[in-house]
């Protein structure tokens, strides 16, 4: 099979390696689609680690089911979640699902840039989310990204009525704004310099767009939230 191997952002080749062989409990997945996170490209963050193989928002069709697993089948199309925690450890009884043990140690293989992934066993129990048919395999990349989001809005605990400035209008910054004003946020403010990403918040409805280049970025906030700071600042640019 074909898959990505990183050597450094200027050194990304298309490598043979054999179909991944699965044990009990385990699943391969044909890979359908798969996200590019901003942290598949960190040189400083990869580039030690190399050679490794990037992609950690798969999404494909169950190719071969291992002995034992229930619940799945050849040909069902699924979200893969790369890594997956305990669920019992000190850290996951406080919500720091990161800092698990488990979650650390736990990885598909070789990543979701190839054409199949192994997922093991434990990801299997904890964190294979079948497809919904009205769910194409591209949106259902987000899956991971909005989860991150998600947890985000909740740990702001943004309050109906909040107002709330999320700074960057990237994928990440679209999908914050979009779940505070679910939680009642209002309004909702997005800031970005780079003209159609301003535009795509206006589409997706985000309540005011501000250009930081055009003046006082303060003095816009003032002027479209009652002379007022936010309550609320969610930076998502790294």
């Amino acid at each position: 099979m074909l898959a990505v191997e990183y050597h450094a952002n200027d050194d990304v080749r298309i490598v043979e390696l054999p179909v991944p062989e699965i044990g009990v409990g385990e699943l391969l997945v044909r890979l359908r689609a798969c996200g590019l996170c901003a942290s598949d490209v960190m040189e400083w963050y990869m580039k030690p680690r190399a050679p490794v193989y990037p992609g950690h928002e798969p999404v494909g069709v169950i190719a071969a089911v291992g002995e034992g697993v229930q619940g799945f089948m050849v040909g069902q199309p699924v979200f893969v979640h790369h890594h997956v925690p305990c669920m019992v450890c000190h850290f996951c009884q406080r919500g720091s699902f990161s800092q698990c043990a488990t979650f650390r140690s736990t990885r598909l293989y070789p990543g979701g840039l190839a054409e199949f992934i192994r997922v093991p066993a434990a990801n299997v129990q904890l964190d294979v989310l079948p497809l919904p048919g009205d769910v194409t395999f591209e949106a259902a990349t987000l899956i991971e990204p909005l989860a991150c989001c998600v947890r985000g809005i909740n740990r702001a605990a943004i309050q109906p009525g909040d107002s709330v400035l999320v700074l960057g209008a990237g994928s990440n910054g679209l999908m914050l704004a979009q779940l505070a004003q679910q939680r009642g946020a209002i309004p909702v403010i997005i800031v970005d310099p780079i003209p159609y990403r301003r535009q795509r918040a206006l589409e997706v409805g985000i309540d005011y767009v501000l250009d930081p280049q055009e003046q006082s970025l303060l003095e816009q906030v003032f002027a479209v939230n009652s002379g007022r700071r936010p309550d609320i600042v969610i930076v998502t640019p790294s």
